[in-house]
């Protein structure tokens, strides 16, 4: 069975986000808190090819401006009863 590509996320104004993972992998021994945060887009720039995020964070010390190639949608899952 051939592997299916992968469909990346469109990331947009009020989505919540929290790093990915291989952004996590590299650069998380920097700033612990970037592991749990989550955030809420609140603008797109679109800069030549590049996009970023303005993002409200819940945790402080975060960047406000983040490329969204470091970005992906939180996936709400449902709680146990």
């Amino acid at each position: 069975m051939p592997e299916q590509a992968r469909i990346p996320q469109v990331i947009q104004v009020d989505d919540t986000v929290v790093y990915t993972d291989s952004f996590l992998d590299r650069h998380s021994r920097f700033h612990i808190d970037m592991q749990s945060a989550t955030g809420t887009v609140k603008a797109l720039h679109h800069v030549r090819t590049l996009t970023f995020a303005d993002v409200e964070w819940n945790k402080p010390g975060l960047p406000k401006r983040v490329n969204i190639k470091y970005l992906k949608k939180k996936m709400n899952t449902p709680l146990m009863a």
